[in-house]
């Protein structure tokens, strides 16, 4: 099965504004991937949302599966988003852009 269409970051943050959901995901998933985009690491995703990290790891999953990717750096390259970019917005201090935990 191929890959959905490659669509930018701000394509796809501009769809979820309007529809509230982003490429068939739910509205928790579509937060989640929205603040994915954003470099956001997964305890800061617990914190802005008020729930568990292991929350947001099962949100994770099943966007990679959703996107048919294996991990964060890879969901990141498909919405034309350069590693550097994640690098430069991740908390320093805490975890590793590159996987789901």
């Amino acid at each position: 099965m191929e890959r959905p269409a490659q669509v930018t970051a701000v394509s796809a943050l501009q769809e979820g504004a309007h529809s509230g959901c982003v490429h068939g995901l739910t509205a928790r998933e579509s937060e989640v991937f929205r603040l994915v985009l954003k470099g956001y690491h997964n305890e800061r995703i617990a914190r802005e949302l008020d729930v568990a990290v292991g929350t947001v790891k099962a949100h994770l999953r099943r966007i990679f599966a959703h996107f048919r990717v294996n991990g964060r750096l890879e969901l990141m390259a498909t919405f034309g988003l350069p590693f550097a970019d994640v690098l430069q917005s991740q908390d320093a201090s805490v975890g590793s852009p590159g996987d789901a935990g």
